[in-house]
């Protein structure tokens, strides 16, 4: 399946809403235990504002600025790493590990969208400013 502006949208969304109800169930939690929860938890909800900013910026972004929004979600890809590993300290769990895994391979997924989107993008806006002069 080919992505397409709106669907990168889309996909953006449900990011953002994954990483507000991660980061304020961290933030509750830590609220009656380890305060190390507590800047994970924002750090979550960090990340989904930044998703939700891709999301509102996406066409203009895709066209200027692609290398901002691979950052995003590259960073993002390393919190998720750095939570598996946090993880590792309690104990592993296959669900740790599936998690990881999807949430990397989505990552992936995002990166190889947004790097054929932005080609797509920028040769619709080349020609509209040829056909525009």
């Amino acid at each position: 399946m080919r992505e397409t502006v709106n669907s990168l949208k889309t996909y953006f969304t449900i990011v953002a809403v994954l990483n507000a109800i991660a980061g304020i169930a961290a933030i509750l939690v830590a609220v009656e235990s380890p305060l190390i929860l507590l800047p994970i938890g924002l750090l979550g909800l960090g990340f989904a504002v930044a998703y939700l900013y891709l999301r509102l910026n996406c066409r203009n972004l895709l066209i200027h600025s692609p290398g901002t929004m691979n950052a995003v979600i590259g960073a993002n890809m390393g919190f998720q790493a750095l939570g598996f590993l946090m993880n590792l300290l309690i104990g592993i769990s296959s669900e740790a590990v599936i998690r990881l895994v999807v949430g990397l391979l989505i990552g992936w997924y995002l990166l190889n969208s947004i790097k054929r989107l932005s080609k797509e993008e920028q040769a619709k806006q080349w020609a509209k400013e040829q056909a525009s002069s």
